[in-house]
């Protein structure tokens, strides 16, 4: 009775062993099937991420020939105000070399237009400072 007692004992172990193999097998193939799939959602997460990056960089970007035209646009705007204060700065002097030799009418007239022009030659300043 006993060797009848161990061999069923033996087979109902056994069965819980093929059982455990069986469970076993099965765990692995749904963990290696996880980790496929984590492994593409990361891809995934990571071109996504990478679009996103692409999309904010498009969007706060400007072309080389956009940025090229405001260069210009403004380097010609610079030369304006440089040239225009350099002018005012001329007629300044020739004002000052008339206003010695002129009348005292002429003269308030003139000191009217030197005003004027130190007005405008302070704008000019203040414009090539703030570019």
């Amino acid at each position: 009775m006993e060797s009848n007692k161990h061999k069923k004992e033996e087979q109902t172990l056994q069965e819980q062993y093929n059982k455990l193999k069986v469970d076993y097998a099965t765990l692995q193939e749904q963990h290696q099937k996880l980790q496929d799939e984590y492994s593409e959602n990361t891809i995934v997460q990571s071109m996504n991420d990478m679009k996103q990056q692409y999309e904010r960089l498009v969007s706060n970007s400007v072309t080389v020939s956009r940025y090229k035209d405001l260069q210009e646009k403004y380097n010609g705007a610079q030369r304006t105000v440089t040239a225009s204060h350099v002018l005012a700065d001329r007629i300044l002097k020739q004002l000052n070399s008339i206003e010695h030799r002129l009348i005292y009418d002429t003269k308030s007239i003139l000191n009217k237009a030197h005003l004027e022009l130190i007005i405008l030659k302070e704008v000019l300043d203040d414009e090539l400072k703030k570019g």
